[in-house]
């Protein structure tokens, strides 16, 4: 397999969004310029357009739009896996991912 036309970094981020009407929370398994992959208690339908808040640190948060693109089929006693893909990066999500892979290089933690 090839290379990733953009590499995705592992971590565990808090994130939040709404789902079907219903405020649902969930944390980010990998992430990159383009999109993020999600573990949650309930996934979203595939291409519904999320508006997600992904938890800093400090307490702040990163709003940004994302489409669902993926949904990984449901398995018994195991959480929802998505991924979506960002309709609207931002250079506020673009700088937490260069402290994430900065971060991740530090510790030498393998990219995903």
């Amino acid at each position: 397999m090839g290379e990733r036309l953009f590499p995705r970094v592992r971590t565990s981020v808090p994130v939040s969004f709404s789902c079907s009407g219903a405020a649902e929370s969930g944390t980010i398994e990998n992430a990159s310029i383009r999109g993020m992959r999600v573990l949650a208690a309930h996934a979203p339908a595939l291409g519904e357009v999320l508006e997600m808040d992904v938890k800093l640190p400090n307490g702040r948060s990163i709003r940004v739009e994302a489409r669902v693109v993926f949904v990984e089929p449901p398995a018994e006693g195991v959480r929802p896996v998505f991924a979506v893909e960002l309709t609207h990066p931002n250079e506020e999500y673009a700088s937490l991912l260069g402290l994430l892979f900065g971060a991740n290089a530090r510790k030498g933690t393998r990219r995903a």
